[in-house]
Protein backbone atom coordinates (compact mmCIF):
# COMPACT_ATOMS: atom_id res chain seq x y z
CA UNK A 1 0.00 0.00 0.00
CA UNK A 2 1.31 3.22 -0.97
CA UNK A 3 1.43 6.84 1.12
CA UNK A 4 2.21 10.00 -0.29
CA UNK A 5 4.36 12.79 0.83
CA UNK A 6 4.27 16.53 1.30
CA UNK A 7 4.66 16.72 -1.87
CA UNK A 8 1.70 14.08 -2.68
CA UNK A 9 4.00 12.16 -4.89
CA UNK A 10 3.36 8.48 -4.34
CA UNK A 11 5.52 5.65 -2.68
CA UNK A 12 5.36 2.42 -2.96
CA UNK A 13 7.40 0.07 -1.25
CA UNK A 14 6.89 -3.58 -1.00
CA UNK A 15 8.02 -5.69 1.61
CA UNK A 16 9.11 -9.48 1.97
CA UNK A 17 9.69 -10.63 5.05
CA UNK A 18 12.94 -12.74 4.78
CA UNK A 19 13.72 -13.95 8.68
CA UNK A 20 11.78 -13.24 11.86
CA UNK A 21 13.22 -12.99 15.35
CA UNK A 22 11.75 -12.83 18.45
CA UNK A 23 11.13 -8.75 18.63
CA UNK A 24 12.44 -7.82 15.02
CA UNK A 25 12.08 -9.05 11.15
CA UNK A 26 14.72 -8.77 8.54
CA UNK A 27 12.87 -8.24 5.48
CA UNK A 28 13.72 -7.08 2.01
CA UNK A 29 12.43 -3.83 0.73
CA UNK A 30 11.90 -3.43 -2.95
CA UNK A 31 11.53 0.36 -3.67
CA UNK A 32 8.82 1.00 -6.70
CA UNK A 33 9.69 5.05 -7.37
CA UNK A 34 13.20 5.24 -6.13
CA UNK A 35 12.06 7.88 -2.62
CA UNK A 36 14.76 5.44 -0.43
CA UNK A 37 13.65 7.42 2.83
CA UNK A 38 10.07 6.54 2.32
CA UNK A 39 11.30 3.51 3.50
CA UNK A 40 11.91 4.59 6.85
CA UNK A 41 8.97 6.84 6.46
CA UNK A 42 6.43 4.33 5.54
CA UNK A 43 7.05 1.85 8.10
CA UNK A 44 6.96 4.41 11.14
CA UNK A 45 3.28 5.08 9.65
CA UNK A 46 2.38 1.53 9.48
CA UNK A 47 3.95 1.23 13.70
CA UNK A 48 6.83 -0.94 11.91
CA UNK A 49 10.07 1.42 11.97
CA UNK A 50 13.19 0.90 11.40
CA UNK A 51 15.47 -0.36 14.30
CA UNK A 52 18.09 2.00 14.95
CA UNK A 53 16.70 5.21 13.14
CA UNK A 54 16.86 8.39 15.25
CA UNK A 55 14.92 9.99 12.84
CA UNK A 56 11.90 8.09 12.22
CA UNK A 57 12.64 4.92 14.15
CA UNK A 58 12.95 3.36 17.49
CA UNK A 59 16.60 4.70 18.01
CA UNK A 60 16.33 2.67 21.63
CA UNK A 61 16.27 -0.95 19.58
CA UNK A 62 19.03 -1.94 17.47
CA UNK A 63 18.70 -5.43 16.77
CA UNK A 64 22.49 -5.32 15.14
CA UNK A 65 24.77 -4.19 18.43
Amino acid sequence: RGGRGKEGKAACPRSIPVEYFSDFVFVDIQLMTGRTHQIRAHGAAIEHPVAGDKRYGDSDRDPIG
